[in-house]
């Protein structure tokens, strides 16, 4: 059973990177993989389309113009309350940190990004 794989990332070469890592999980159907640069538009793809929570995984930035990783992590709790959210910044400080899980997401994960660390916990999900 594939995942639909969500990352959001204003710092749109980021997304090859996921390509990149993720190649032979996206080529075998085991992950749907879907880029965003900014929670906006995010929100719109989920909002029109259907999403099973069960299958869907989303690694957000937090420091984005227009609307910050916090406020879309806020708006997917409210609709979509199973839909795991792992945040993903520079800044990893202890408040950063608790704001996150306070919020809902599952982590906080460290730019740089070890993407070895990032592909396990994806593979988590794919079963």
């Amino acid at each position: 059973m594939n995942i639909k794989l969500i990352v959001v990332d204003d710092e749109t070469d980021i997304f090859k990177l996921y390509e990149l890592f993720l190649k032979k999980e996206i080529s075998d159907g085991l992950i749907e993989l879907h880029s965003f640069d900014g929670g906006r538009t995010c929100l719109d793809y989920m909002n029109s389309n259907d999403i099973d929570e069960d299958r869907c995984v989303i690694f957000s930035d937090i420091n984005m113009p227009e609307m910050d990783g916090y406020s879309l992590l806020e708006e997917v709790k409210k609709k979509w309350s199973d839909v795991d959210v792992y945040m993903v910044s520079a800044y990893s400080r202890d408040d950063y940190k608790v704001k996150a899980e306070s919020l809902g997401a599952k982590m906080l994960i460290p730019k740089p990004v070890d993407f070895q660390y990032l592909k396990d916990i994806i593979n988590g999900y794919i079963k």
